[in-house]
């Protein structure tokens, strides 16, 4: 079944999209707050009405990521870029149930297809999960940081910090390709 991605901005919605992320983590670190300053909060629901995957758009330069690493680096993040047209690409989350299923590739062409509308920003992103930076390789990111992320109870975990300079020397493209033909699109 197709999925619908849904741009949100009700309290109830991004409360709906907070529970998903925390329980998609098991973990409790996603502030509704964060999610309201956000450029663009995408919702994805089956053909029932039921929430199955996320993520967020940010373009505020105090990324929410910068706030979970060691000062020193974050510090040094925060003024290289200064000046420079980047949004973040956050918070991706899939229901578990759904991790291997269709939704989890309807989501990433969607994600594809905003990167290229953005062709002409960096992006930047971080995670938490190998999967997700392994995707992340894939498609051509750099690394920025590898080491210690706090989580929301105070602890720490290997984490992630990716950016995309140049989308036209990464498999962006390709991918998204690849990923709409699979769907039929």
């Amino acid at each position: 079944m197709l999925t619908t991605a849904h741009t949100i901005t009700s309290a109830e919605d991004l409360q709906t999209f907070v529970e998903c992320y925390d329980r998609a983590f098991g973990t409790q670190v996603l502030k509704q707050e964060f999610l309201e300053g956000c450029e663009e909060v995408f919702l994805f629901r089956d053909h029932e009405g039921t929430p199955v995957a996320g993520y967020t758009i940010n373009r505020q330069q105090a990324y929410r990521t910068l706030d979970f690493i060691p000062d020193a680096f974050a510090s040094f993040y925060r003024e290289e870029a200064t000046g420079l047209q980047t949004y973040e690409l956050g918070t991706i989350w899939v229901d578990e149930s759904r991790r291997n299923g269709r939704e989890k590739l309807e989501m990433w062409v969607h994600i594809f297809g905003n990167m290229l509308s953005r062709a002409d920003t960096v992006m930047v992103g971080s995670t938490a999960s190998e999967e997700i930076y392994r995707f992340y390789l894939r498609y051509g990111v750099k690394l920025a940081y590898q080491g210690p992320m706090q989580v929301g109870d105070g602890g720490l975990v290997q984490g992630w910090i990716v950016y995309l300079d140049d989308i036209s020397t990464s498999k962006v493209p390709e991918m998204y390709e690849q990923l709409s033909r699979r769907l039929g699109r």
